[in-house]
């Protein structure tokens, strides 16, 4: 979600933490036996993470980071803070045209809001109610013609997730100032799904867990995370 449709064929997935910074790139083509995202690390013993002033690391130490992991890709993805993104659930029906919807989207969109609908960014994914839980099924107040037509009818949910466009106008441009070009933001647990999914399918010998160099700094889940970024760079 909030993804750019732009593709190369190697992303770069960057995870902050109180304790440094994480950088994981995907897999070259010639890599693809390995099937792990090469990673790197980069501690701020020496220098405070974040300040009163900043969410995130001067950008000299992002580019310092990909300087010494020897990374090549340009292409970043990077997880939204829970706190910045909202989530809600609208009732949809399948007979609405794109345009029709995206407009019923913002319309319901907007009074919840605790921002401007015009400063926000907000993208949405579709998903079909099984039994149509929202439509009885026999109304003795409408015709039995009525009530067939409206079971007939697929009930959509459209989940949709806002977050605030100067938050990541403020990620891309430390992207942009540290030579690398924000290309994707998506919640954690999207880019973790993505992971646990890898390791599933995965043919090599892919543990779950951060390998041993990286328990000290990445936890089981930011590890996910990280990964499951890295691999969404390029991959829908």
């Amino acid at each position: 979600m909030f993804s750019k449709r732009h593709r190369q064929p190697l992303g770069l997935g960057i995870l902050i933490n109180q304790r440094g910074l994480a950088l994981a790139q995907t897999p070259t083509h010639n890599d693809a036996k390995q099937s792990l995202p090469a990673w790197h690390w980069q501690a701020f013993s020496a220098h405070p993470l974040l300040s009163s002033a900043s969410e995130w690391p001067e950008p000299h130490c992002l580019r310092w980071a990909r300087q010494r992991s020897g990374f090549s890709a340009q292409s970043v993805a990077m997880a939204l803070p829970p706190e910045k993104l909202l989530r809600f659930t609208f009732n949809v029906s399948s007979s609405m045209g794109p345009r029709q919807l995206q407009a019923h989207l913002q319309a319901q969109l907007a009074p919840v809001l605790p921002w401007p609908i015009h400063e926000v960014l907000w993208d949405y994914q579709l998903s079909q109610h099984q039994d149509n839980p929202g439509i009885p099924t026999t109304t003795v107040n409408r015709p039995a013609w009525l009530n067939a037509a409206l079971q007939a009818q697929p009930l959509w949910q459209a989940e949709v997730l806002a977050l605030p466009k100067s938050w990541a106008q403020a990620c891309e441009h430390w992207c942009r100032q540290a030579g690398l070009r924000l290309v994707r933001l998506e919640p954690e647990w999207q880019a973790s799904m993505r992971w646990q999914q890898f390791v599933q399918n995965s043919k090599a010998a892919v543990l779950q867990e951060p390998p041993a160099q990286a328990e000290d700094m990445l936890s089981e889940s930011e590890w996910a995370v990280l990964g499951g970024l890295s691999l969404g760079v390029v991959k829908p």
